[in-house]
């Protein structure tokens, strides 16, 4: 393949990464395989750069508009942006840990009773 082919085609992978396409459907719509992406991306680290770069924009995209719609009172994006943003404050969990699993009883009732008893204890 000619250098100026090869330039043309890495122009038109950078262009449907901006445009969101996937590597993959980069490579189908410049019709080369993506073996041949990631050889060229190895063969130069100013392509890989652009590659990544043009990528890591489009997350920045998507990231802004999950903000917006959280503080415009999207529930669900709010717990989403602050479950991954701050996981050592926000936890979006729905289990309970048990200390001695040979001791307890598997009940919603008494997951709630052992939870009264704790909070009570907290609470001394």
């Amino acid at each position: 393949m000619y250098e100026k082919e090869r330039k043309k085609i890495k122009q038109i992978i950078i262009r449907s990464l901006e445009n969101g396409a996937t590597k993959a459907r980069a490579c189908a719509g410049a019709n080369i395989g993506r073996a041949t992406l990631y050889r060229w991306m190895e063969e130069s680290k100013s392509f890989k750069r652009d590659v990544e770069v043009t990528i890591e924009s489009q997350i920045g995209v998507v990231e802004d508009a999950l903000y917006k719609i959280a503080v415009e009172g999207s529930v669900a994006a709010q717990k989403f942006f602050l479950c991954n943003r701050a996981p050592e404050k926000w936890k979006n969990t729905r289990s309970h840990k048990i200390e001695s699993p040979e001791e307890a009883e598997l009940t919603y009732a008494a997951l709630i009773k052992e939870k009264k008893e704790r909070e009570r204890g907290k609470e001394k």
